[in-house]
């Protein structure tokens, strides 16, 4: 499409204009310049030593001119660059810039503009004036004050849309310099003159051609092709040259078909070939749908993309192998497991759920008696079975889970190695986390609610108490805290659409059943009627509509009414929120949060230990 986007760039063919000098030190200017030696010590217009440019490609939004200036002398006073630049009227300068020696930005100034436009054409035509030019107009400006030394270069960088006009056309350039206080004062810059005494390059040709958009030519794999190998690079062809920045990973990628995050790959881009390969960092899965796409804004060097999005399917080859343990959690042989742990097993490929049970899947005391109660589910994803005992588990005991030859991977080859077994040993009945001791902020909170199984740790026995949650997982947390029956019937779906974009495993209630069961309830509305943001870190204001929320539907009449003029910590931040806070401090639902310093901003994220500490005070009003 078209003048999508301004900051592309190309180079087919470089170009450079005859330079014409001023000679710095015109003889009409001389009786000047004793006028202006303060600011022009050494005489320090800048020298153009080159132009660099396009010609022959096409006409579009991300045009650009180099030219190249040096400084001819030292100095003892601050001064200021100009450039003023003639061009086709229809063409637009939409930034200016300049590196090297220096660095910093062109500013426009419209009274430089206003001098070659009448004084400088005006001037009768010679080496550095080539007079009026019809259909043609000029864009001229400073740079930051400057101490000049003599050999100083840089470049000034002009940005250019020609607003796709086709055509052979020419352009101007003149240096200068201007007066560091009243850069834009002619009767500080020597009636104007200072700001062409540099040197001129005039009548520069360029040559661009009609627009087009870019398209893709070819792929690799090809749209519909199957038993695609694993270690496939795909490749995407275009019909010209393309601007790389817009071809990075986040624009052009694989991932699965039916949604999903972009694999992790590093693309690159041959200017020569005009393709762009896409180097995953790992093979993909066996047997599975895939999609190569590349972002409609994927550009051309000159700045038109493609227009839509550019999508092509492909299906894996499937490997008749026989799946095995990747690994196990709790670890084997692992002591001190906290007594609320579930037990888990992740495979090397995809798993047929249907094989995954409790009479395949089974936890029991080593010395001996009934297998431990549990429910069985399976995360596709993450080719991970999880084992969750329906309670505690006894504390200091030791356990054994078994894997039988009764599970299956998806291509209906037996689990290798079968039966599987390893063995772990609970701790103490007090769950203990290394980073939460006694006397810390929210250690009762966060202990009451593992003894409880509503909260874990992570498997190096921390619990990491400033880290902060994310809105699926605080639905499940405060679900549980509310004792809300959850079932696999319940769907997250309506109204939520982003739901439905993620795997609802049929035996694994999270996130979509959690999150059912928290809008079935009205605890949540979502971050939008259509939404609900299941990975988006949950802030303090969230948090504490939501808690309230629960209480009022679940357990009404149990919140006390807010004392007439009760002034809450976080003030009024929220129509909604703010008052919900109110409620919620004055009922003792945020006792043991600081509200100060960290706390203080009710949009923050709210950090595991706040989350326990309320959820935690929640359950004490309830009892």
């Amino acid at each position: 499409m078209r003048f999508a986007n301004a900051h592309a760039t190309g180079r087919y063919a470089k170009a450079s204009g005859g330079r014409k000098h001023a000679g710095w030190v015109a003889a009409a200017l001389v009786g000047l310049l004793l006028g202006f030696a303060l600011l022009l010590t050494g005489c320090l217009g800048l020298e153009i030593i080159g132009v660099t440019y396009d010609t022959g490609i096409e006409a579009g939004p991300a045009y650009t001119i180099g030219v190249e200036v040096e400084v001819p002398n030292d100095a003892t006073t601050n001064a200021r660059g100009t450039l003023a630049l003639r061009y086709p009227t229809g063409w637009e300068v939409t930034g200016a810039t300049y590196s090297g020696d220096q660095n910093g930005t062109v500013a426009e100034a419209a009274a430089i503009e206003n001098y070659f436009s009448t004084t400088w054409e005006d001037t009768t035509v010679n080496d550095t004036h080539n007079g009026p030019k019809p259909g043609y107009e000029w864009w001229a400006g400073y740079t930051d004050a400057y101490m000049p030394n003599q050999g100083d270069t840089f470049t000034v960088t002009l940005a250019i849309d020609t607003h796709g006009t086709a055509g052979t056309f020419y352009f101007d350039v003149v240096t200068g310099v201007a007066d560091e206080t009243s850069p834009e004062d002619p009767g500080s810059n020597l009636g104007g003159a200072a700001w062409e005494l540099g040197s001129a390059q005039l009548d520069n040709t360029v040559t661009l051609l009609a627009a087009q958009d870019p398209s893709v030519t070819s792929t690799t794999p090809t749209e519909g092709a199957s038993s695609v190998a694993v270690g496939v690079v795909p490749r995407i062809v275009f019909s010209e040259a393309m601007d790389a920045s817009t071809l990075a990973a986040g624009n052009v990628y694989v991932r699965e078909t039916g949604g999903g995050s972009p694999l992790s790959a590093t693309n690159s881009y041959n200017t020569t070939t005009k393709t762009v390969l896409i180097n995953l960092d790992s093979d993909l899965d066996y047997d599975t749908d895939y999609v190569i796409f590349v972002d409609g804004a994927a550009a051309d060097t000159v700045g038109y993309t493609l227009g839509t999005d550019y999508i092509v399917s492909f299906h894996t080859a499937a490997e008749a192998v026989a799946p095995q343990v990747q690994s196990v959690s709790p670890a084997n042989g692992a002591t001190g497991v906290p007594l609320g742990s579930t037990v888990s097993a992740v495979f090397d490929q995809d798993m047929d759920a249907a094989t995954l049970s409790g009479a395949s899947f089974k936890l029991e005391r080593t010395a001996g008696g009934s297998a431990v109660a549990a429910s069985i589910t399976y995360n596709p994803g993450q080719k991970k079975v999880i084992l969750t005992p329906t309670s505690a588990l006894s504390p200091e005991t030791e356990y054994r889970a078994t894997l039988t030859g009764a599970i299956q991977g998806d291509n209906g080859l037996g689990l290798a190695g079968t039966p599987y077994t390893w063995t772990f040993t609970t701790g103490s009945a007090a769950i203990s986390f290394t980073d939460v001791q006694p006397g810390d902020d929210y250690y009762t909170a966060i202990q009451g609610m593992a003894n409880l199984g509503i909260v874990n740790g992570y498997l190096d026995g921390t619990f990491q108490p400033i880290n902060p949650i994310r809105r699926a997982h605080f639905a499940k947390m405060i679900v549980g805290a509310m004792g809300v029956a959850v079932d696999e019937s319940m769907s997250a779906t309506p109204p939520f659409t982003d739901m439905a974009q993620l795997v609802d495993s049929p035996t694994d209630l999270y996130p979509h059943q959690f999150v059912a069961a928290a809008y079935a309830n009205n605890i949540t509305k979502g971050t939008t009627p259509t939404t609900f943001s299941p990975y988006i870190r949950i802030t303090r204001a969230q948090v504490v509509t939501m808690v309230v929320r629960a209480l009022q539907n679940l357990y009404p009449g149990e919140l006390d009414a807010v004392p007439s003029g009760y002034a809450a910590t976080w003030g009024s931040f929220s129509v909604d929120h703010g008052e919900n806070a109110r409620i919620a401090q004055s009922n003792g639902l945020l006792a043991g949060l600081s509200l100060s310093g960290a706390s203080s901003d009710p949009w923050g994220y709210m950090s595991r230990g706040e989350v326990a500490q309320v959820l935690w005070n929640m359950m004490m009003l309830l009892e």
